[in-house]
């Protein structure tokens, strides 16, 4: 994951992460995984979200559930066999002068624990606390060993990190201030002071020291909720380039020109006719719009907005098919290579009846086939491609490309969807989102864009049934899922993390999937897809899951966009307090495509809480994922579900967006004023605009 950089202005900006100490070869691995590779990259990786350390908590005051800071002095600690189990736990007793407590790890390394809570020293230890007859425990706490005999400190407001592979938060919070000595303090803003102080923003050196070092004086209700002015500077440094990206293109296509398509009236008619099914209203609305878009000299720039399972794939195969009858090629560029691959089988069924012809093309593919798809698709003979970002890729050339395709907007930079348009002589863009955006939003964002939205759902599509089941009567779950196998269907069962994490007990994936072996193999087949498996095994996985070769999936959210498995009609969802509604919504969506009753439980426990079980009581109630979508804004801000990121210049989280609409405002109201002055962004007073188009902030 690349953040937000705009270190790009300090020469050692560009070093190397081994430059810092602490970072050798190994761990430098793990920060590219999140891709890090520099200083101005770490330093460019931002908090999630922040913990209360600013009070210590003394036992004898402790609650259950309470998340505290707890300090003392190591009474005993050690290893010990939980009883029946034959699994190891590693436990320390801790006297802080007014109770004792305990501090419990089930995952760890022996040797460290040994060291850190050995007899007498002190030492403090934050966590969430489990009160028990009397007994008060920190389950895998975050500890820090205290040298000082005036006993522990308080740590002020600590910030948290996406988690990297092999780096604990307390060994990346060092290496992040390490950077900053280096290269912070000689920060140079790009953005003109007087457009800062208009929008009572710190200056970029303030602003990204303040989100990594809080002050004891910041507002933690406005950070917790990604609202104070130093994460606003820098959700606005991502704005502002959007915005510049997003105009300059609407002012540009207004200059441009093209040969109309012609599209006859019995075009859409051919179409409809070797459809399997009936196309809703809406479909044939926004069909006929895209039709009227690509026989004008303007080129079509059109944004489709739909709920999941609207129907949105069936309007790209028909603009494929309008552009692919006039000699033209078609491209859809999709995020993943399951969901390009799902789009091929699908594209090439129907296009096959229509005598159009129709290629793959994904990074994983063997360099014999791509030789040999990329000279069809470079002589013409290929009319619709579809494929992954290695679209984009050099290598590939198309004859003569009139339509771009692009799925699930919001997972493409601006950048990405430009490289695949600079293929083609001013192609035809087209714009597909499951993502509900108010129209406010869209109207900002997509301002160089037609905006169309699907709402009908396909008759033969039922409602999913969605059941809350308290994890106590897993029995009745088990006994769904294992009717639902029989019956023919498929299931998948979901969790938020791969693996225990410090401080979570939550179910994981890996342990849920041992324990479905065991109950259900080899009757059925079961299988694991994660974000962490390697690209090869993950699409190997979900297309058995896809063809039926697999009843029963057990996955994360790598599962929540994509993958079209028309047997699966069940999904469990463990912890669903920890996904945020649309997620849940999209989630939700991937059971019940092939026409057959969908079911989606979410399994609840005492830790749900009431808030949180009236909030997944309206959920299973609504099946509108524009609702859900402004619902969860309400109730959630952006908290965990956002933090300040980037996955490349020109891409910002639609979050950040929504939770910020007054600088979206500030940044459009900027921009356009600059480009009536000056479209070509030529003149020297306007330099630190051109070079967000040259560098972004990047570094």
């Amino acid at each position: 994951m690349l953040s937000y950089s705009p270190f790009h202005v300090h020469p050692k900006s560009g070093l190397p992460l081994t430059s810092l100490k602490g970072v050798g070869p190994k761990r430098a691995e793990a920060f590219e995984v999140k891709g890090i590779s520099t200083i101005g990259d770490l330093l460019s990786f931002y908090p999630i979200r922040y913990q209360d350390r600013r009070r210590i908590t003394p036992a004898a005051q402790v609650k259950d559930g309470e998340v505290v800071l707890m300090a003392g002095r190591i009474v005993r600690s050690g290893q010990r066999y939980l009883p029946g189990s034959g699994r190891k736990i590693f436990r320390a007793v801790v006297e802080d002068g007014s109770k004792r407590f305990e501090l419990v790890w089930f995952n760890y390394r022996r040797g460290h624990l040994l060291s850190a809570c050995a007899r007498g020293r002190l030492i403090s230890a934050f966590g969430k606390a489990r009160v028990r007859q009397g007994l008060i425990q920190l389950v895998h706490p975050e500890i820090r060993a205290e040298w000082d005999s005036r006993g522990p400190a308080p740590e002020g407001i600590v910030p948290i990190y996406p988690r990297v592979e092999g780096v604990s938060q307390a060994t990346l919070r060092g290496l992040i201030r390490q950077a900053w000595e280096m290269i912070g303090e000689d920060l140079r803003d790009p953005l003109p002071a007087h457009l800062l102080k208009r929008l009572g923003i710190p200056t970029l050196k303030d602003a990204v020291k303040e989100v990594h070092f809080p002050s004891h004086e910041v507002d933690l209700e406005k950070l917790m909720q990604f609202k104070a002015p130093c994460q606003r500077r820098i959700s606005f440094g991502l704005i502002l380039e959007l915005m510049a990206w997003v105009l300059k293109k609407k002012m540009d296509k207004k200059r441009v020109r093209v040969r109309p398509l012609v599209i006859h009236p019995g075009t859409l008619k051919k179409f409809e006719q070797v459809l399997p099914f009936t196309l809703t209203q809406d479909q044939r609305r926004v069909l006929q719009k895209i039709a009227e878009d690509m026989t004008s000299s303007s080129p079509m720039n059109r944004l489709v907005q739909g709920d999941v399972g609207c129907g949105k794939t069936v309007v790209a195969l028909g603009a494929a098919y309008m552009c692919a009858v006039n000699g033209r090629q078609a491209a859809l560029m999709a995020p993943t290579q399951v969901l390009a691959r799902q789009h091929y089988a699908y594209f090439s069924e129907i296009l096959g009846h229509l005598n159009v012809n129709t290629v793959l093309i994904t990074g994983l593919d063997p360099d014999s086939q791509k030789m040999l798809v990329e000279q069809r698709v470079l002589e013409g003979e290929a009319r619709v491609i579809i494929g992954t970002h290695a679209l984009i890729q050099d290598r590939i050339k198309f004859q003569d490309l009139r339509l771009v395709i692009i799925d699930e907007q919001q997972r493409f930079g601006v950048r990405q969807r430009r490289a695949l348009e600079v293929k083609g002589n001013s192609p035809h863009v087209l714009v597909m989102t499951a993502t509900p955006i108010p129209r406010t939003l869209a109207l900002a964002l997509y301002a160089d864009m037609d905006v169309s939205v699907i709402r009908e759902v396909p008759g033969y599509k039922r409602e999913i049934k969605t059941l809350m089941i308290h994890e106590r009567d897993k029995r009745i779950i088990h006994r769904m899922v294992k009717h639902t196998m029989e019956d023919g269907g498929q299931v998948m069962v979901v969790c938020p993390v791969i693996e225990d994490r410090q401080g979570l007990e939550l179910k994981n994936v890996t342990r849920m999937y041992q324990g479905l072996i065991k109950l259900y193999s080899p009757r059925f087949r079961v299988g694991l897809v994660h974000g962490a498996l390697p690209d090869h095994e993950k699409n190997q996985v979900m297309e058995q899951f896809r063809k039926g070769k697999l009843d029963l999936l057990v996955a994360t959210t790598v599962v929540e966009v994509g993958i079209h498995a028309p047997g699966a009609t069940m999904m469990v969802i463990e912890h669903p307090e920890r996904f945020g509604l649309a997620q849940l919504h999209q989630l939700r969506g991937r059971v019940g495509r092939g026409g057959r009753q969908g079911v989606c439980v979410l399994v609840v426990g005492d830790a749900t809480g009431k808030d949180g079980l009236r909030r997944l009581e309206d959920f299973a109630r609504c099946h509108d994922g524009f609702q859900i979508a402004e619902q969860d804004l309400r109730l959630r801000g952006l908290g965990e579900l956002t933090g300040l990121r980037q996955s490349g210049a020109g891409e910002i989280d639609l979050k950040i967006l929504m939770g910020n609409m007054d600088l979206v405002a500030a940044a459009k109201e900027e921009i356009q004023g600059i480009l009536e002055q000056d479209p070509d962004l030529s003149l020297p007073e306007h330099s630190w605009l051109k070079e967000i188009f040259q560098k972004g902030f990047r570094p």
